[in-house]
């Protein structure tokens, strides 16, 4: 597709149906220019599907690229169907209208405060990030790519050796990993395997499946019983490899790493059955020839599945990392696996090109809208536990070496904070394609917490009514991430029965967190006759109310009348663009009584 327009939205959308498939369908769009690729990205992958499924994305063309290939590539056999396809420039830029609703309660949190390492670090030691993996409420740390230091071959690097042997183990820059996890009030999520490696050297599936098996019992004695001078933490997760659908971490079948599965679950399970066991970290959870086969030998064999991982990457549309969560699922309950528990193990929403590396889509507004929207909608979904690739990584980490935080680790940190009241309430006016929003309150309703994110859309900004505020007047701040603001505050104001709306003059990608704290009773119930929107406002003051023939008043917070404007219908506008920037108070004089509105420029 030719004559695409750097910086403009796009809405493309497909449809497909899929049977045998040996595979899987991988569709994706390439950006180019006239001198070469700008960066490719993932649309949601498919494995069979029965019935006619729509996919759709809206995404914003990179710096530089003028065009744009899309790619349906087949892997193996299979049959396919594609139909429909639509590519549309997007120029709607209305204003987005949400609510909240604060005397509704829509349910709890789902558990996606995990990452994969590097972990926190050493706190006596400079440059740890202990403080930051506590504001981002990081539980669960995944012991993948810490430099090798969980793999297998550095642990037990002499397979030749007895797995009983003391000697024969390496735990010395394992234990200080853990320990750090520890002690910063994380827990360990241990991945049994190897780690990435650029020669692929370890990929090569072990020799002898039982001894791997027995060594891996002899870890977790290690850690749980104190065994070879150890501890007592309680571990109570276990991975079994990572991404075995992959050469690059597994060169061996898929019935060789079922054999080492089998063998390491069930000796594992005969140690203590309390632990919790799964795998098989899949990179792509829609490979039927990978899926498939290992399902069923867990339902045939009746080997311990405690938990179910996949991995999940590159989608302009976050909304697909619940549809993905869904359709694994959907895949467990055709085994009649229904009570294992999903675990997304790596994700991760970034774009990138494999050409440059470049990091658009990576540490940027866009990474950070991407990634609350996929934390929003997953609350909504079917998962377990998720683990954000990664705490500590120079291309996709919450924070760099340095202990300064990146795009994704400010949204961790304001969604941790808006968790931490455990009780969701009801919003609306979100959509499927990355504009969404989430809202919290705690139980002694003091605060309220809303998080509002879009990626991709092109209005202009949004309207939030808060509904349900009783007989309260709420003083709120917005904290916003986006291309000059890093959760810095870029707006205070008031809420209150008769001014429930706040709007704000933004365009994606951004994410704004709203506090609300500090509410008061209001004594006079006459507010609810007049609403003032927008406000803030820029230029004019838009004025309804219930009532006809009243006088509306301006003055500045020092009370100097700045002007006075007669009504006479239930409607009107103030022309405020003259004023300076800052707070006013509108004064309605109605029937002898007044009613007073806080109003921001």
């Amino acid at each position: 597709v030719n004559g695409l327009i750097p910086g403009k939205t796009y809405m493309f959308e497909f449809w497909v149906k899929a049977s045998n498939m040996s595979h899987y369908l991988l569709p994706f769009i390439r950006f180019a220019s006239d001198t070469g690729n700008i960066y490719d990205s993932y649309f949601c992958p498919n494995g069979n599907v029965a019935d006619w499924t729509k996919v759709i994305s809206r995404f914003t063309t990179p710096p530089g690229a003028d065009s744009a290939i899309f790619i349906f590539a087949m892997y193996q056999t299979g049959d396919v169907w594609l139909d429909d396809f639509s590519l549309v420039m997007q120029n709607d830029t209305a204003y987005h209208n949400f609510a909240i609703h604060a005397d509704t309660v829509a349910g709890t949190f789902t558990d996606v405060f995990n990452a994969n390492g590097i972990g926190p670090g050493d706190a006596s030691q400079p440059f740890n990030h202990v403080n930051k993996f506590q504001e981002a409420g990081i539980r669960y740390v995944r012991t993948h790519d810490f430099a090798t230091a969980f793999d297998y071959h550095v642990i037990f690097p002499d397979t030749s050796k007895s797995a009983t042997d003391p000697a024969a183990y390496n735990f010395h820059t394992t234990d200080s990993c853990i320990a750090n996890i520890i002690n910063a009030g994380g827990f360990v999520y241990f991945r049994f395997g190897e780690s990435y490696e650029s020669d692929h050297a370890h990929a090569v599936p072990p020799a002898d499946k039982q001894k791997f098996a027995d060594v891996c019992v002899q870890i977790i004695k290690h850690y749980n019983d104190g065994w070879n001078n150890g501890f007592h933490y309680g571990i109570d997760y276990f991975e079994i490899w990572n991404e075995p659908d992959l050469k690059d971490f597994w060169a061996g079948t898929v019935n060789e790493y079922i054999e080492l599965y089998t063998a390491t679950a069930n000796a594992i399970k005969n140690y203590n059955s309390t632990l919790h066991i799964g795998g098989p970290a899949m990179s792509n959870i829609f490979d039927e020839s990978f899926t498939n086969p290992f399902l069923q030998s867990i339902v045939t064999h009746q080997t311990p599945l405690d938990f179910f991982s996949y991995h999940l990457y590159y989608f302009p549309n976050p909304y697909y990392f619940k549809v993905v969560n869904e359709y694994a699922r959907h895949k467990l309950n055709e085994y009649a696996l229904s009570n294992t528990e999903l675990i997304n193990s790596e994700w991760n929403p970034y774009m990138f090109s494999f050409d440059t590396y470049s990091e658009w889509g990576m540490d940027d507004p866009l990474n950070a809208a991407s990634t609350a929207s996929a934390l929003i909608y997953m609350q909504q979904s079917t998962i377990g536990k998720m683990f954000r690739y990664a705490f500590e990584n120079y291309w996709f980490g919450m924070v760099d070496w340095l202990d300064n935080w990146r795009y994704a680790g400010y949204v961790f940190k304001a969604f941790h904070e808006l968790s931490g009241n455990n009780i969701q309430i009801g919003v609306d006016g979100a959509d499927t394609l990355g504009t969404t929003l989430i809202a919290s309150r705690n139980i002694a309703g003091t605060n309220m917490y809303t998080l509002i994110s879009d990626n991709t859309s092109t209005s202009n900004g949004y309207h939030l009514q808060c509904t349900g505020l009783g007989n309260y007047s709420w003083h709120y701040t917005i904290y916003r991430i986006d291309a000059t603001n890093r959760l810095d505050s870029v707006f205070t104001g008031f809420v209150y029965p008769g001014q429930t709306i706040i709007s704000q003059q933004v365009q994606a990608p951004y994410v704004d967190y709203i506090v609300f704290d500090s509410p008061s009773a209001i004594q006079n119930a006459e507010i609810n006759h007049f609403i003032v929107y927008p406000n803030p406002t820029s230029d004019f003051i838009e004025i309804i109310s219930d009532r006809q023939n009243f006088n509306a008043e301006i003055s500045d917070i020092t009370g100097k009348i700045l002007g006075t404007y007669p009504f006479e219908s239930d409607k009107g506008k103030i022309d405020i663009h003259h004023l300076n920037n800052g707070i006013y108070l509108l004064k309605f004089n109605h029937d002898g009584a007044y009613t007073k509105v806080v109003v921001n420029k």
